[in-house]
């Protein structure tokens, strides 16, 4: 099966996590702080820019539910590769 557009980084991010447990946490605290800032950002911003401010929180949050859940992400993929 070929791999999606995220796997490799899924796979990354799964070592990555395990390699430097410390360092991990530490970016994904930082990373639920960018992901707020940015969902503030939303309400705050001028309505003629609002889509694009919304476009930029959603990637922002989708980025940390990609990162939060990338352990099990890379047990799916490594199932699916056997």
């Amino acid at each position: 099966m070929k791999d999606g557009p995220d796997d490799d980084l899924i796979r990354s991010a799964a070592r990555l996590r395990h390699t430097a447990p410390r360092e991990w946490d530490n970016f994904m605290t930082a990373l639920v702080l960018h992901t707020e800032r940015m969902r503030d950002d939303v309400v705050r911003c001028a309505p003629e820019v609002v889509l694009s401010v919304q476009g930029r929180a959603k990637h922002a949050a989708d980025f940390l539910t990609l990162m939060g859940n990338c352990d099990e992400l890379a047990q799916k993929l490594e199932a699916r590769s056997k």
